[in-house]
């Protein structure tokens, strides 16, 4: 997915530049670089093509791809973004428009492959490449074997569980433990892991049925759910769940968004005590007829079909209320009159035979 992101921006760059990338000087690189500036207002598309360019020409002077350090003819290159330009509160999805998202997919395999991927937190790449025997469930829900930057990692799974269960049991090669979970189900490509192109598109078909006008891509959705863990987590939690380096600077960054210091120290000072359950994520929904647990998007129960939504139920009771009104006296005598000839026709025929 990282590579396929540096080269559909590499493209756009050769196309701008005046000759091809390897042959251009650093003063040539200065223009290229002041025509994407030129170009792009946003700065994060800003950001993103001087990334690309960088890591290029690290690629292309026999560098560590990990390390950080580059060529002089592009070390100069600033790819850091200012804090005051990064996402504000309101831009980030909401756990109740990602769950809008995996209401409105059009199928199993995308509400299920929405809701794991907000609720793991997974970097796509993670998430891509997870095969159907990284997949446990247990009486919690499950948990997911993740491989990414800091190497295997533990992921647990509550609210997606029952989307996913069900997806892993109509998966079309749920008999392949090696199989990717994550496969087309079309005609083309049947049974083939999913790309990076398919996963976005996933994800913007949801949200635009879901009616969210919020940028989403794959990103936005780990980038929501720091927001939401970082007023429950611990900094080294954290660290921990979302794959970063113990130290990392990541926790703050998320810390800070969801301003959960800085709201504890106002609300003391005026004697107000925090309820640490106030702003719970999303829950599973537990039917009261069979006990199954349902995802937080469920209207109806999975298995007995109980209303579990409460603008649902009152929908459903409208809907009755209006057949009953129907109903009028002639209407029911009609219809009694017609299930009596049935009933007679039936006889008739029993005795002929």
């Amino acid at each position: 997915a990282r590579v396929i992101f540096y080269l559909n921006r590499l493209s756009t760059l050769a196309k701008l530049a005046s000759k091809d990338l390897d042959r251009l000087s650093k003063e040539e690189i200065k223009s290229l670089v002041i025509a994407v500036e030129r170009r792009y207002s946003n700065e994060n598309s800003r950001h993103d093509f001087k990334v690309a360019l960088k890591k290029f020409y690290q690629w292309l002077h026999g560098y560590e791809w990990d390390s950080k350090e580059y060529p002089s003819m592009v070390r100069w290159i600033k790819t850091t973004v200012r804090n005051c330009k990064k996402k504000l509160p309101e831009e980030i999805l909401s756990e109740e428009e990602v769950w809008r998202m995996v209401k409105a997919a059009k199928n199993l395999r995308d509400k299920a492959f929405i809701g794991v991927l907000y609720e793991s937190g997974c970097r796509i790449g993670e998430m891509l490449s997870l095969k159907l025997k990284n997949v446990i469930f247990d009486d919690y829900g499950a948990v997911i074997i993740v491989h990414g930057k800091t190497g295997y990692r533990r992921v647990r799974l509550v609210a997606s569980v029952p989307h996913l269960a069900v997806w892993v049991s109509y998966h079309p090669r749920q008999d392949e433990p090696e199989a990717p979970l994550w496969v087309s189900i079309g005609t083309m490509n049947h049974g083939k892991g999913l790309d990076y192109s398919a996963a976005r598109k996933i994800l913007r078909d949801a949200a635009r049925r879901a009616g969210v006008r919020k940028r989403v891509n794959p990103h936005a959705l780990r980038h929501a759910r720091a927001t939401h863990l970082a007023s429950k987590l611990t900094e080294a939690q954290m660290c921990e769940f979302f794959g970063w380096t113990q130290g990392s600077d990541m926790p703050a960054t998320y810390v800070h968004l969801s301003g959960r210091d800085v709201d504890k120290a106002i609300l003391s000072i005026y004697g107000k005590v925090v309820d640490e359950r106030e702003g719970e994520e999303v829950r599973v929904k537990t039917c009261p007829r069979c006990g199954k647990e349902n995802p937080p998007d469920a209207e109806y129960c999975m298995r007995c079909r109980m209303v579990l939504d409460e603008r649902a139920a009152v929908e459903a009771e409208r809907r009755e209320r209006e057949l009953l009104e129907l109903i009028t006296e002639d209407v029911l005598e009609r219809l009694i009159e017609e299930k009596i000839k049935h009933v007679l026709k039936e006889c008739c025929l029993n005795v002929t035979q």
